[in-house]
């Protein structure tokens, strides 16, 4: 579905004109249906980390360099995916800027560590990727985001708002529709609780099914080991 045809859906279930143009139109009602389908896809995105806003960005660290770019539609991290894939190790943080200092400028600057530390920071303006100690190689990092890409265009481009009406939507298009259709309720001064009861229970459900979900193990989760009864065998050591 695009853009267009989602507001069309919405308006045929609300007391108003299904419009043929809804960018750049003048027609009020076009006006308002655009207007609410840019509150819920922002509202929508911000609920949760929903699969499809999830990505991987893998980069390459450089000799004495600890700034470094973050990806053009990063919106937030996804907590503990940080790796350093070179060393096999997890990377810590983020660390507050208090922790950013202690480690910058007091006596543990001078400090040998092999543990690698991050921060995301504001560097001149430009929202950063700050790794501690300074690398001294090249070495593979990764982490998983939260892209800000809700929608994207007709040939596959990610924005984070509609921009035409062939656009088409990463997040559920459903569920756009019935939070566009709340939405004009509210903003025309009419009833909407029973439709917005509806949407929720619509999102929570896409919530709960949103990449599956794992079984419960009520003795708790054992940690792996890297040696261990399942990977050393039982006879034939020497």
């Amino acid at each position: 579905m695009s853009l267009l045809t989602i507001c069309q859906s919405a308006a045929k279930m609300v007391p108003v004109a299904a419009p043929t143009v809804i960018v750049g139109s003048a027609n009020e009602t076009s006006s308002l249906l655009l207007a609410c389908a840019q509150a819920e896809g922002k509202a929508l995105a911000r609920r949760y980390n929903w699969l499809s806003l999830v990505k991987e960005h893998t980069f390459n660290t450089v000799a004495s360099q600890e700034d470094y770019s973050l990806p053009s539609d990063f919106k937030h991290l996804v907590n503990q995916t940080l790796w350093d894939r070179n060393n096999f190790e997890s990377i810590r943080g983020p660390l507050s800027a208090q922790q950013w200092q202690e480690y910058k400028s007091s006596v543990l600057a001078t400090t040998n560590t092999v543990w690698k530390r991050f921060r995301i920071r504001d560097v001149s303006g430009t929202v950063k990727f700050s790794i501690h100690p300074t690398p001294d190689s090249i070495e593979t990092q990764v982490f998983e985001y939260v892209s800000g890409d809700w929608c994207e265009t007709s040939g596959g481009t990610g924005q984070s708002s509609w921009a035409a009406d062939s656009d088409v939507g990463v997040l559920d298009e459903y569920l756009m529709e019935l939070g566009i259709k709340w939405r004009i309720l509210n903003r025309l001064g009419m009833a909407y609780d029973e439709e917005r009861e509806e949407y929720e229970r619509e999102v929570s459900t896409a919530v709960a099914r949103d990449g599956g979900a794992p079984i419960l193990n009520l003795t708790g989760r054992a940690r792996y080991h890297l040696i261990g009864p399942e990977n050393v065998q039982d006879t034939g050591f020497g």
